[in-house]
C-alpha cells in the first residue's frame, strides 16, 4: 500500500481521535405522539475519511473500475474527508384497529450533480453538497397483508435486509443496490412457532422509459424463527435477524429505435434475472435481551441480464447503444443507462449486458460487555459477454470486479458510533490488464 497510505491513515485515526474526545453532546429523538398518529425524525451526522491508493473512487465503492495502473489515476493516492453521507428522516405512523399506515421520507448529501472538474470545484463538491432523495412512501399493512407505494428498495434482491455490512455506505462490488418508485404488494403466513413465509410482486419504474413497460419484479421469502443473532449495518441500529431464505426474479423490456430503409423500427428485447439471498445464524442469541456473542454468515448469488442498474457505478465502460434514426427525427441520448446493454463488435445489434454476481459476509458481535462488531467480507461481479461488446470511446471494457473487506465497529455511546474497515478493489480488463486500490477507512456517527 506503500508509505503515503501509511501517513494517511495515521492522519486520519489523529482526526478522529480529537474528534471522539471532543463530542459531548446528547442524542435526542424527536418523537410527538397524539391517540392513535406518532410523529417521528431522525437521523445521524457523519465523518468519512479516505485513504485510496490510485485515484476515482468516491464515499460509495459500488463496482467502480479500479483505474488501470501506468496512468497517473491508477499510479497515485488519493484521501477524501466528507460528511456527504449524513443523512435525516421524517415521517408518520397510525394505528387504528388492525390497520397500521406509514409515511416516510428521507434524504442524504449524495444527490446527482458533474463531479470535480466539470465546473464543481473541490471546496464546492464536499463542503456544499446536492440533497439526494432516498426514501419517500406510504406503506399499510393489516393482517398480513403490506401495500408500498413510493420510492423504496427494490423487492429484486429483497433489499434491504441482504445488503452486505460494510462501513463505507453500502454497497460492496456484486451487492443487489437500488432504491426506485414502485407499488409492491406483500403477503405473510406466519405459524405458531414464529415460521413464516412471504410471496411479494412488484411494479416499478422501467430501466428504460422508452421500453414502453414497467419492471416487474416478484419472490418469496422464508423465515425461520427459531434462531436469532444480531447483524447490524454500521449506521443504524442493531436488529436481530432470523435464518431467512429469499428467492425474487426480475423481468424487464429494453427498446433500440433503428432506420431501417422504409423509415426506422424499434427492437425490443425481453430480458431477466434470479437472485438468491440467505442469512444464517451460526451462533445464535442465548437470550432475547442479549445481543452480544452471535455470528451470522449471510450471501447472495444472481444471474441474468440487464439488471446492472442495480449496481451502483457499474458501466463494463461498455458503449450505450444509440439509436440510428432517419434525417430530421432527433432523440434523447442515450436511450439506456450504462450497464444494461451493448452493441455487439461483430455486427452492431443491440445485446444485453450479462452478469454474474456473488458475496458473502461474516458478522460476529462481540460480548456484550464489551460492545460493537466485526465483519469479514468478499464479492465478485462479471459479465460474461463484456468482451464481445463495443467499448465507449477510447476506453477499453472491463469484464470483472473483485472486493473483499475487513470492518470493526464500536459503540462508544448509545449515539457515537465508530467504525474502521480495510478494503481491496480489483478490476480486471478485457485486454489483461488488472488494477487494484487499498482502500482504508474511518468513519463516525452522531445518531439521533
Amino acid at each position: 500500500m506503500g508509505r503515503n497510505l501509511s501517513l494517511n491513515f495515521g492522519l486520519i485515526l489523529i482526526l478522529a481521535g480529537l474528534l471522539i474526545g471532543s463530542s459531548t453532546s446528547q442524542a435526542n429523538v424527536i418523537i410527538h405522539e397524539k391517540e392513535s398518529v406518532k410523529f417521528y425524525a431522525g437521523g445521524y451526522a457523519a465523518l468519512d475519511l479516505f485513504a485510496d491508493t490510485t485515484q476515482g473512487i468516491e464515499e460509495i465503492v459500488g463496482s467502480t473500475p479500479v483505474a488501470r495502473p501506468g496512468t497517473i489515476a491508477g499510479d497515485t493516492g488519493r484521501t477524501i474527508v466528507s460528511s456527504r453521507t449524513s443523512r435525516f428522516a421524517l415521517g408518520m405512523i397510525t394505528n387504528r384497529g388492525s390497520l397500521t399506515t406509514k409515511g416516510h421520507i428521507e434524504a442524504d448529501f449524495m444527490g446527482y450533480q458533474p463531479g470535480v472538474g466539470n465546473g464543481v470545484s473541490e471546496a464546492g463538491y464536499y463542503q456544499n453538497p446536492t440533497l439526494r432523495l432516498r426514501h419517500a412512501y406510504f406503506l399499510a399493512e393489516e393482517n398480513g397483508w403490506s401495500i408500498l407505494a413510493g420510492q423504496y428498495w427494490s423487492l429484486f434482491g429483497w433489499q434491504m435486509d441482504y445488503i452486505s455490512r460494510t462501513v463505507s455506505l453500502p454497497p460492496m462490488t456484486g451487492n443487489l443496490f437500488a432504491r426506485t418508485p414502485q407499488l409492491t404488494i406483500m403477503k405473510k403466513l406466519v405459524n405458531g412457532d414464529d415460521d413464516s413465509v412471504t410471496f411479494a410482486v412488484s411494479v416499478s419504474r422501467p430501466s428504460e422509459r422508452d421500453s414502453e413497460v414497467p419492471n416487474l419484479d416478484g419472490g418469496i421469502k422464508i423465515g425461520l424463527g427459531g434462531r436469532k443473532a444480531s447483524y447490524a449495518y454500521s449506521n443504524t441500529p442493531v436488529r436481530t435477524f432470523e435464518t431467512s431464505l429469499a428467492i425474487t426474479g426480475t423481468l424487464r423490456q429494453v427498446a433500440h429505435p433503428t432506420k431501417t430503409a422504409s423509415g426506422y423500427d424499434t427492437a425490443r428485447k425481453k430480458v431477466s434475472a434470479i437472485a438468491v439471498d440467505f442469512i444464517l445464524p451460526l451462533i445464535a442469541m442465548g437470550t432475547e435481551n442479549d445481543l452480544g456473542n452471535t455470528l451470522v454468515l449471510a450471501g447472495e448469488y444472481t444471474a441474468g441480464s440487464g439488471y446492472g442498474d442495480h449496481f451502483p457505478r457499474w458501466t463494463g465502460n461498455i458503449l450505450n447503444p444509440n439509436g440510428s434514426l432517419p434525417e430530421g427525427e432527433t432523440i434523447q441520448q442515450p436511450f439506456i443507462d450504462s450497464g444494461l446493454a451493448g452493441l455487439a463488435s461483430s455486427d452492431g445489434s443491440i445485446q444485453s449486458v450479462k452478469l454474474k454476481t456473488w458475496n458473502l459476509n461474516m458478522q460476529y458481535h462481540l460480548p456484550s460487555m464489551i460492545g460493537g462488531w466485526v465483519t469479514l467480507g468478499a464479492a465478485e461481479l462479471a459479465s460474461p459477454n463484456a468482451k464481445d461488446l463495443k467499448a465507449s470511446g477510447t476506453a477499453v471494457v472491463y469484464d470483472r470486479q473483485r472486493g473483499a473487506y475487513l470492518n470493526i465497529v464500536h459503540n462508544f455511546t448509545a449515539e457515537l458510533r465508530v467504525g474502521a474497515e480495510y478494503a481491496l478493489m480489483q478490476t480486471r480488463y478485457v485486454d489483461d490488464v488488472q488494477a487494484q486500490n487499498h482502500r482504508v477507512q474511518l468513519t463516525t456517527w452522531y445518531i439521533f
